[in-house]
C-alpha cells in the first residue's frame, strides 16, 4: 500500500524519532538544517561555478581568473568540490550527498533564481529496484548545470514517468475533475445526453445514501443472499443464503498459516481492455467458468483491493496524486490481479467495468486503511464509490483498543501467524513509498502489491471471530483484562458460559437500539459514539504506529488482548451465528459501522490553491518590500503578469478537462512572471522535466505561455531600471567530443603541420640550388 506522508501528525512522529535517536551524531546534524549565513555561501559558491562554466564555454580567459579557489569547499558539514576547470567543463556538478531533504529544497530554489538546470538524482533511502545493492545504489543529490541539455548525461537522475518526462495528464484525466467542468460548462442543459456525467452523480448520491445507511445500521449490509430476488433457500442456494453466518466450529483455530504466497498463486498483469473484461468475469465466476446461463448467479461476495499510488507533485499537494496501481482478489479462486490504469484505453475502461463491483452491496470490499487514499482516489480518478466494506485496520484499532490506531498490514499477518511475514515486511520497506508510476514494473514491486491484498479474505472473518469474543467473554477491552490479569480468568471459562452469553435472535434486535449505539435522530451520518469519533484521529498514525514499540517491548497490542485460544468448542455445542444474531455484537457492528463510514470520505475541491496567496508568490512581495533576496526586483507588472497566467491556466484546464496543477504549478507561474522565459529551454531551469501539456509539441499551451510572457509589461520593462538589474542568460548546449575524437584530430593537425614543415624545407633546398 502507497501511503501518503503528509500531514503534521506524521511530521511530528518523526521529529520526535529522529530527536530520541542519539546513537548516530550525523543523523541528529542531518536534520538540523543549513543556517542563513550557509545558504549565502551556497549562493556565493553557485554563482562561482556558473561564471567560470560561462567563461569557459566561451573560452574567455580573464573571467576564469576570477574563481576564489580550487580545492573543496567546506560548507556546515557538507563539502563542495573545488571548482577546477576540468570539472566546470563537464556537462554538469555534483552537489554533496550528504544535504538533508530540506536543504535540498533550499538550493533548488537557489538554482531557479541563479538561472541553473537542476534536478535530483540518485536514490531515496528506499530502493525501488529490489536487485540493487547499497554499494551501487548513488545517494541522493543535487545535479546542477549551465546547458540545456547537460542534465542529459546524468545516469541516475531522477526521471517521473516512463524514463523520462512527467505524468500522461491528457491520457489520465480524473474522472472528479472532468465531471465538474462539464457541470459547469453544462449547468443550463438538463439533457443526460448533452452531459453523459449527469447519469452518474445521480448514482453517485444514490449511493452515497446507500452507505449513509450502512453506517448508521451496519445491520444492514449483512447479507442473507447475493441478490435481493432469492427469496427460498434450498440445497442449491444454501451457501448464497447465509453468506455472513459464522460457524465457529470451522474458524475457531484458523489463522493465515493456510493462506498462499504471492508466489505460489497464479495471476493477471491486466494491462488491456480486453484482460480486464476477463478480469472482471473471473472474478465473478471463477477462473474456468465459462458464462453460458445468464442467470446465473455469481460467486463473488468478498472482494479484497489496495491501490498504489505516486504524487506528481510536493508531498502536501494532495491533487497531484493519481493512481498507478489497483490489486483485487476475491472469495472465488486464489488468482491475483493487478490492474495498470496508465496502460492505454484503461483509464477510461475502469468505472465502467469495475464501478458495478465496487457499487454492488452484496459484495463486501475489504481494505486496509481505506480512508487513507484509498476512497478518495477511486472516487477522484475514476468516479467510483466503495459500497458496503469492512476495514481490517479500524477493526484491528477496535480489537486492540489502542489510542494509537490499529496495526499496519505486515504486522497484523504476523498477529495471525503468516509464515511469510518477514518477506512481506521487507518488501513494504524497499517498495512501499515508490514510485509507482515507472514502467516495466518492477516484478518485486508487484508482489508486495499481491501481498497486500492476499490475506485480507480470510483476514476479516479471523478479526469477525475476535471482535464477537470481545462481547462473548464479558464485553470488556482486553486492556482492562489485561490490568485485573485476566488471562488466568479466561482460560477458566467453560463452553457453557459462552454458551449462555448466546443471544437470540428477538433480543439481539431489542438490544440493537438508540440507547446503545446512538443511530436515531438526526439523518446526518457523524454519530454521537464518543468511540466513532475517537477514530477520526488515528489516519495519520495508520503507518507510523508501525515503528511504535509498547513499554513491554512488544510491537503487537493484540498481544495484549484475551487469549481467545483458551475457549474451545465440542462438536455437540458448536456455536452458529446467523445474520440475525450478529447484530448483538457490539465490538463488531462498530468495526462495520466505522468503516462503511469511512467510505463517506470521498474527494472535494476545498484542498484547491489559493492564487492570491501562494506561498511563492508572498514570498517574492516579501523580498521586494525588504530590498532584499533573489525576488527584490519584484514588481506590479510581474504581479499582474503572475494573474495573468493564473487566469490562462485555468482556461485550458477547463478546456482539457483536467485539473489546473496537471497543467502546471503555481510555483511555475511565479517563476515565469518573474524570470520572464522565452522559451521551453528556458523554462526548464525550474523544472527540467516540463509538465506534459508544455512539453508536448504537438500541443499550442508553451507557446500560448511564451507569447503571454512576450507582450506583457514586465518583459517591457526588463531593459530599463530597476529590471535591468536583473541578470540574464542566454541558452547553450553541451557539445560532447569523443576522446578518441579529440586525440585523432590532434593526430592529424600533427602530421599535417609536419607535412607542411618538410614541405617547406624541401622547397627552400630546391630553391637554394637553383
Amino acid at each position: 500500500m502507497g501511503r501518503y506522508r503528509g500531514g503534521h501528525r506524521y511530521r511530528s512522529h518523526r521529529r520526535k524519532k529522529n530527536n530520541n535517536n542519539n546513537c548516530d551524531g550525523d543523523n541528529s546534524l542531518h536534520h538540523q538544517g543549513m543556517e542563513e549565513s550557509d545558504l549565502n555561501l551556497v549562493e556565493k559558491y553557485l554563482i562561482e561555478y556558473r561564471t567560470k562554466a560561462f567563461a569557459i564555454f566561451y573560452s574567455n580567459p580573464k573571467d576564469e581568473q576570477h574563481t576564489t579557489s580550487e580545492h573543496p569547499f567546506t560548507i556546515g558539514r557538507h563539502v563542495f568540490p573545488g571548482l577546477t576547470t576540468e570539472l566546470c567543463k563537464q556537462p554538469y556538478l555534483d552537489l554533496p550527498d550528504t544535504l538533508s531533504a530540506k536543504e535540498r529544497r533550499s538550493i533548488h530554489s537557489l538554482c531557479c533564481s541563479l538561472n541553473l538546470y537542476h534536478r535530483g538524482a540518485g536514490t531515496k533511502t528506499h530502493r525501488n529496484n529490489a536487485t540493487e545493492t547499497e554499494s551501487n545504489a548513488a545517494k541522493r543529490r543535487i545535479v546542477v548545470s549551465i546547458f540545456a541539455n547537460g542534465l542529459d548525461n546524468v545516469p541516475d537522475i531522477e526521471y517521473q514517468y516512463k524514463n523520462k518526462g512527467s505524468f500522461p495528464a491528457r491520457l489520465c484525466r480524473p474522472w472528479y475533475t472532468r465531471a465538474s467542468h462539464a457541470m459547469r460548462r453544462d449547468a443550463s442543459k438538463s439533457d443526460v445526453e448533452a452531459n453523459p456525467y449527469k447519469n452518474r452523480i445521480l448514482d453517485i448520491e444514490g449511493e452515497k445514501t446507500q452507505i449513509s445507511m450502512f453506517a448508521r445500521y451496519p445491520e444492514q449490509s449483512l447479507r442473507t443472499s447475493l441478490r435481493n430476488e432469492i427469496t427460498v433457500c434450498d440445497e442449491s442456494n444454501k451457501k448464497a443464503c447465509e453468506i455472513d453466518t459464522l460457524d465457529f466450529g470451522e474458524i475457531e483455530s484458523l489463522d493465515l498459516s493456510i493462506v498462499p504466497t504471492p508466489k505460489q498463486c497464479p495471476w493477471m498483469l491486466v494491462d488491456t481492455v480486453e484482460k480486464l473484461k476477463e478480469c472482471i468475469e473471473e472474478l465473478m465466476f471463477g477462473v474456468n467458468h465459462k458464462v453460458t446461463n445468464k442467470s446465473k448467479l455469481p460467486l463473488l461476495y468478498e472482494l479484497a483491493f489496495d491501490m498504489e499510488m505516486h504524487s506528481f507533485g510536493s508531498s502536501e499537494q494532495k491533487a497531484a496524486l493519481r493512481t498507478c496501481l489497483i490489486q483485487l482478489t476475491s472469495n472465488v479462486d486464489t488468482k491475483d490481479y493487478v490492474i495498470d490504469p496508465l496502460a492505454p484505453d484503461l483509464w477510461d475502461a475502469i468505472p465502467i467495468h469495475l464501478g458495478p463491483l465496487f457499487a454492488d452491496p452484496n459484495i463486501v470490499k475489504i481494505g486496509h486503511g481505506i480512508s487513507g487514499m484509498d476512497t478518495t482516489s477511486l472516487h477522484r480518478d475514476f468516479g467510483i464509490l466503495v459500497v458496503n466494506a469492512f476495514d481490517t485496520y479500524e477493526a484491528s484499532a477496535i480489537l486492540a483498543n489502542s489510542v494509537k490506531g490499529g496495526l499496519g498490514l505486515a504486522k497484523l499477518c504476523k498477529h495471525y501467524a503468516l509464515p511469510s511475514w518477514k518477506e512481506y515486511e521487507e518488501l513494504k520497506q524497499k517498495f512501499q513509498c515508490s514510485d509507482w508510476s515507472k514502467r516495466p514494473l518492477d516484478e518485486r514491486a508487484l508482489e508486495y502489491g499481491r501481498f497486500d491484498v492476499r490475506c485480507l479474505i480470510l483476514l476479516r472473518k479471523l478479526l469477525i471471530r475476535d471482535l464477537i469474543k470481545l462481547d462473548m467473554i464479558g464485553g470488556k477491552s482486553p486492556l482492562d483484562y489485561l490490568n485485573k490479569n485476566a488471562l488466568g480468568q479466561v482460560s477458566s471459562i467453560s463452553t457453557s458460559d459462552v454458551s449462555s452469553v448466546h443471544v437470540k435472535t428477538d433480543t439481539a434486535r431489542e438490544s440493537f437500539t438508540e440507547s446503545s449505539f446512538s443511530y436515531e435522530g438526526s439523518s446526518n451520518i457523524d454519530v454521537s459514539s464518543e468511540t466513532v469519533d475517537s477514530f477520526d484521529e488515528f489516519k495519520d498514525a495508520k503507518e507510523s504506529f508501525d515503528d511504535e514499540v509498547l513499554h513491554d517491548g512488544s510491537t503487537d497490542p493484540l498481544v495484549h488482548s484475551r487469549d481467545f485460544s483458551t475457549i474451545s468448542y465440542t462438536p455437540s455445542e458448536q456455536l452458529i451465528l446467523n445474520v440475525s444474531d450478529l447484530p448483538a455484537f457490539h465490538h463488531l457492528m462498530q468495526a462495520m459501522k466505522i468503516s462503511n463510514k469511512r467510505c463517506l470520505r470521498l474527494w472535494t475541491d476545498d484542498n484547491d490553491e489559493s492564487i492570491a496567496k501562494h506561498p511563492a508568490l508572498l514570498s517574492m512581495i516579501e523580498q521586494a518590500g525588504t530590498g532584499k533576496g533573489q525576488g527584490r526586483f519584484w514588481s506590479d507588472a510581474h504581479h499582474k503578469l503572475y494573474f495573468k497566467l493564473a487566469e490562462w491556466r485555468q482556461q485550458v484546464a477547463e478546456r482539457e478537462e483536467v485539473d489546473e496543477f496537471d497543467l502546471c504549478s503555481l510555483d511555475f507561474l511565479v517563476y515565469v512572471a518573474y524570470s520572464l522565459p522565452r522559451d521551453k529551454n528556458e523554462m526548464r531551469r525550474f523544472s527540467y522535466f516540463l509538465p506534459d501539456f508544455l512539453e508536448n509539441e504537438n500541443l499550442p499551451y508553451c507557446q500560448e505561455l511564451c507569447q503571454l510572457v512576450a507582450t506583457s509589461e514586465a518583459f517591457a520593462l526588463q531593459k530599463e531600471p530597476p529590471l535591468l538589474g536583473m541578470e540574464r542568460f542566454g541558452v547553450v548546449f553541451y557539445k560532447y567530443i569523443d576522446p578518441r575524437e579529440k586525440q585523432k584530430k590532434t593526430t592529424l593537425k600533427i602530421l599535417a603541420g609536419t607535412a607542411l614543415s618538410l614541405t617547406t624545407i624541401i622547397l627552400c633546398m630546391r630553391a637554394r640550388r637553383r
